[in-house]
């Protein structure tokens, strides 16, 4: 009831069949309520288990069992030419499910985004991503998850610059946030 409250759309990546879901961190920054609908339809209350704002990851659970876990691949073994397809929601749940292709384009390791006062190893590829794609995978043609979904340049003078961060870079960070909901 409270009119200043806004809602905001992202995008995720089941980890286990008991329903741990990972996310970027500004995907549920400052959240009062998370809620994740599966592909089905089905909606479920979810429990922010941890978030780390430097790696921009989130571990979320949701009540249940039986999901379907995706398969993480090596990333450490992407090149720059690799065909990806990015998942995700962009814009609104209208397009829930959205599938995008493209290249990676480069391997970044240790980038700077000065406007983001972060430092991560991501993938920049063309696969187009948009508001709501955040904290989606970015797959390889294996169906493996090599990435989450982080951010894109938006710009009238760019096109189809998107990043993902490089799931190796940040699977020590999930595991911790998965068993204690913090980074030490």
């Amino acid at each position: 009831s409270d009119p200043t409250t806004l809602a905001g759309t992202g995008s995720g990546i089941v980890l286990s069949e008991d329903g741990y879901i990972v996310t970027n961190y500004h995907v549920i920054e400052n959240a009062y309520k998370v809620t994740v609908t599966t592909d089905e339809g089905k909606e479920y209350d979810a429990t922010v288990v941890g978030g780390d704002a430097s790696s921009d990851t989130a571990v979320l659970k949701v009540e249940g069992e039986g999901f379907t876990p995706v398969t993480l691949g090596d990333s450490t073994k992407t090149k720059v030419g690799d065909q990806v397809v990015a998942i995700g929601t962009p814009y609104d749940t209208s397009l829930q499910n959205t599938v995008t292709s493209g290249y990676i384009s480069a391997v970044r390791d240790n980038y700077r985004f000065s406007n983001l006062g972060r430092v991560l190893s991501v993938f920049q590829h063309d696969a187009a991503i948009n508001s709501g794609n955040s904290g989606g995978p970015l797959c390889n043609m294996y169906g493996e998850v090599i990435g989450i979904n982080s951010a894109k340049i938006a710009s009238s003078n760019y096109e189809n610059i998107s990043f993902a961060i490089q799931i190796s870079s940040v699977l020590d960070i999930i595991n911790e946030l998965k068993e204690t909901g913090i980074v030490d």
